[in-house]
């Protein structure tokens, strides 16, 4: 889930992907309005990424991703 954190959201999904390769990673965008979701999809090309046109939440965001 992400929310106007792309730094650390682009340094999460590269951590996750360096220690467990096989592991789907998911990023919601929370509709957070910065460029989150075109840097994923450049630096982390195995992340998949939601973007949300609006943001419904904390826990909206996660059911999203789980779905």
């Amino acid at each position: 889930m992400h929310y106007r954190t792309p730094d650390e959201t682009v340094r999460a999904a590269r951590a996750v992907a360096e220690t467990a390769p096989q592991a789907e990673r998911i990023v919601v965008d929370n509709a957070s309005g910065d460029d989150v979701a075109d840097r994923l999809r450049h630096e982390d090309a195995g992340a998949r990424v939601i973007a949300e046109p609006e943001n419904r939440g904390f826990g909206s965001g996660c059911n999203r991703g789980a779905r």
